[in-house]
């Protein structure tokens, strides 16, 4: 069989794998596939992709190789840059790839949510969670338990049980969910980690579903090491998706494996929409996460003051502290309108403009 025959068998087994959705969405025209000499290389735009890419879809390539071939076949993900071939005369608008040696196999892969590959790249570089970490986590007595928690599951995946972070909008949980990502990825542990909302989840089960595949689907979400699925609420009221999530918790658990949930509800709250949901939580460890007090109000203003480049006083970090009692969300929004008052009146930040802009904020907010 040739090689491009060989590559339109895979094609259409992907497809069929992975829905004609999907495969364009992952494997569309800005990447490559390429076999030659019994090596299966996926070319990608960027070391992040192939990270991504090989997270998702490696055990997908060598089920699809086998399959088809009866032969193991050696698959690597590569970046691959497109540069413009110049003739003698003018530029053509013609292009060449080149491959740019693989990253190391031994790379833990970032997991970002399943729909952030089909966000551009300007948001992909500047996306918050990215640099969420143990490290810029303002810990008070609001969230000292669920930091502690938290760091003692990325050292021992699965010795607690489920885990879920509840508690207000805005107060840590997406933070420590993604610090916990981070700290797996520059852990000795080589783990498959998938991060993603009780919404995309719903979405993806919904398109198994309709697909007929579900088996592709639950194989996914069953195999891996580290589940961290968000806003769990969501699920309340949709039985399907609520019972599918549910078998998921009991198999990973089954198998030593660690799943991280979050919730804006407590479990008290849960127990009259869903106590079979909360069974699954009682199993293993429910941490509340409060609003900020001053001192941890006090800390994520001096961060975020840093990590917005903007030089504030302590007098005017202190009231910002004081007058927005709320999330970090909050706090920021505070200090951005602090900026964009600054800019608008060319005047400096003093805390007599900082008092009459962060009443007419919290009159707003």
């Amino acid at each position: 069989m040739e090689d491009s025959d060989r590559l339109s068998a895979l094609k259409n087994e992907l497809i069929e794998r992975l829905g004609q959705q999907r495969y364009e969405l992952w494997l569309g025209s800005h990447t490559s596939v390429d076999f030659t000499d019994g090596k299966l290389t996926v070319g990608c735009p960027s070391k992040f992709e192939c990270q991504w890419l090989r997270s998702r879809l490696q055990s997908t390539l060598l089920a699809s190789c086998q399959k088809l071939w009866h032969a193991d076949v050696s698959v690597h993900f590569a970046i691959c840059k497109k540069k413009r071939a110049k003739s003698d005369k003018k530029e053509s608008s013609d292009t060449k790839q080149t491959v740019i040696p693989e990253i190391e196999a031994d790379t833990p892969a970032q997991l970002p949510s399943p729909t952030l590959r089909a966000t551009s790249n300007r948001s992909q570089r500047t996306r918050p969670g990215l640099k969420s970490t143990f490290a810029n986590f303002v810990v008070g007595k609001s969230n000292e338990l669920a930091t502690h928690t938290a760091k003692s599951v990325v050292e021992q995946p699965g010795n607690y049980g489920p885990l879920l972070l509840f508690g207000p909008a805005g107060v840590g949980k997406t933070h420590l969910c993604y610090a916990m990502i981070q700290h797996l990825r520059t852990s000795s542990k080589r783990m498959n980690i998938v991060r993603i909302t009780a919404e995309q989840f719903t979405g993806e089960f919904l398109a198994a579903l309709d697909r007929r595949s579900l088996p592709g689907f639950r194989q996914k979400y069953r195999s891996i090491d580290f589940l961290l699925i968000e806003d769990i609420q969501f699920l309340v009221g949709k039985r399907a998706t609520l019972d599918e999530l549910m078998h998921t918790i009991d198999t990973l658990n089954e198998r030593g494996r660690q799943v991280v949930m979050t919730c804006d509800q407590s479990p008290g709250d849960l127990q009259s929409k869903s106590c079979e949901l909360v069974s699954r939580i009682a199993g293993g460890l429910s941490i509340p996460i409060q609003s900020p007090d001053f001192e941890t109000r006090h800390g994520i203003v001096r961060q975020l003051s840093v990590r917005l480049k903007v030089s504030l006083d302590e007098a005017i970090t202190k009231l910002i502290a004081t007058q927005v009692v709320g999330s970090a969300r909050q706090l920021a929004g505070a200090i951005n309108r602090l900026v964009a008052t600054s800019m608008a009146t060319q005047s400096a930040i003093t805390v007599e403009m900082a008092r009459a802009t962060l009443a007419e904020f919290v009159q707003q907010n």
